[in-house]
């Protein structure tokens, strides 16, 4: 039903551990546990990320985008307040930056224009924001004058309203803190907070044409073939049993039932998106990019923990024995290469023996692969990248990483991708199961 996508959370909880999350229709994985509010995928396979800013003296907004590899690009918005939703629209962010009362477009360089609605602060509690056929659709909860204004006061003053050149139209009205607008196959369907309702309205927005009841504050939807995922926050409700979790309705747009409840690590949600699974592997990567300094702050890590200072740093690779040289490798090798090139491919890799691998001498542990022309046993004379870990791995301790391949001549081959102790030996040849092997077609030109 995913196909290659998976599904990520996010989490705002400011009180609670927040974070984001990754769903692959058997398991959720912590990504980390940065509060987060609104996410959002942008063409060419990066995902924007606003982490949870309160409206505090002294902080900013921060904006993170990512790719496969880990953190692309992030700023710093000064001026940008609990930001809540963000979408992408013809090249810039859009962001509400709710406690300001503003929609923000945000470039490379920053801000690049702003639109701010009437009243005082946090005034109409913008939220989300849609971009639809090029349209922008902004939620908010009523068009109050002063700041909090709406606290108490959000029951059928909900709005969602189309924004172009400054000007708003309104498109849903008589809405309960609304959240989370989307239009599927020309209808509305919006998540009624304080309600606790998801609605389905007809294309003009005038007519609720279905409600369906859920469990606690609905926040968050994502439709994919014809089932929606909808969030579901335990923590909005003032429940105090601490053990509450949020949880996401799957959700038959056909039936109107909830199919089935995914239970979440934390007690909110705020955003959902489905995304490849290569992204989800930059987020879990985050700011690890540079190897080098990865390595350099763990070590350092390590001799701060026990209260020394170290006089040079270091972390010896010893060899390994044989029962030790044993590891888990997945990998979503493409079927199709072009020949001589380098090409990255993403790795998820565990240590399944009782020791440390590090990239360090004399005998540093390296991910590596070797290419057998199709049939083949014997891997063909060519000298492979050797792709340094990005930092020391423990035993039983999984990490995602990225392995430079360099492609042979035209033709039809296997590839492994395993690990290699230098001086000592393949990994592969004391066990068979520490590897990931791909038939792989490589092929002249590019691909």
């Amino acid at each position: 039903m995913f196909d290659d996508d998976v599904l990520i959370i996010s989490d705002p909880s400011d009180d609670t551990p927040g974070g984001v999350y990754v769903y692959d229709e058997s398991e959720i994985e912590i990504i980390d546990r940065v509060s987060t509010a609104g996410i959002a995928l942008i063409p060419g396979e990066q995902l924007l990320r606003l982490p949870r800013s309160l409206d505090e003296s002294g902080s900013s907004g921060e904006l993170l985008v990512y790719d496969h590899r880990g953190v692309y690009r992030y700023q710093r918005l000064d001026g940008l307040a609990d930001a809540h939703g963000i979408a992408w629209q013809d090249g810039l962010a859009v962001v509400a930056s709710t406690a300001t009362n503003e929609i923000v477009w945000l470039g490379d360089t920053g801000v690049v224009r702003r639109w701010r609605a009437g009243g005082s602060g946090d005034a109409w509690h913008l939220n989300d924001v849609l971009v639809h056929r090029g349209r922008l659709y902004v939620g908010a909860f009523g068009r109050f004058s002063e700041h909090r204004d709406w606290s108490g006061r959000t029951a059928g003053a909900g709005i969602v309203f189309d924004l172009k050149r400054g000007r708003t139209r309104t498109v849903l009205d008589g809405l309960s803190a609304p959240h989370s607008q989307l239009l599927v196959n020309d209808h509305w369907l919006v998540c009624n907070s304080g309600t606790r309702e998801l609605l389905e309205l007809d294309e003009s927005g005038r007519q609720i044409e279905r409600r369906l009841e859920l469990r606690v504050w609905p926040r968050g939807m994502v439709v994919r073939d014809r089932l929606l995922y909808v969030g579901e926050s335990e923590h909005r409700y003032e429940n105090t049993d601490a053990a509450a979790r949020a949880t996401i309705a799957v959700v038959d747009l056909d039936a109107w039932r909830v199919l089935d409840r995914i239970e979440l690590p934390g007690r909110e949600v705020y955003d959902l998106v489905f995304a490849p699974r290569a992204i989800a592997d930059g987020l879990a990567t985050g700011f690890r990019t540079n190897t080098a300094r990865v390595r350099t702050t763990a070590q350092l890590g390590l001799f701060e923990e026990v209260g020394v200072e170290p006089v040079q740093l270091w972390a010896v690779g010893e060899p390994l024995l044989p029962v030790d040289r044993r590891a888990r490798i997945d990998a979503d090798t493409p079927e199709r290469l072009p020949e001589q090139s380098e090409v990255d491919i993403v790795v998820a890799l565990e240590n399944l023996g009782s020791a440390i691998f590090v990239s360090a001498p004399p005998c540093p542990v390296y991910l590596s692969y070797r290419w057998y022309l199709d049939g083949d046993s014997s891997p063909i004379a060519e000298e492979p990248v050797m792709s340094p870990l990005p930092h020391a791995l423990p035993p039983r301790t999984p990490m995602h990483c990225s392995l430079r391949v360099q492609t042979p001549g035209a033709g039809r081959y296997r590839l492994r991708l395993t690990l290699v102790q230098v001086h000592v030996a393949w990994f592969d040849e004391i066990d068979l199961a520490s590897v990931a092997d791909a038939t792989v077609e490589v092929v002249a030109g590019r691909r």
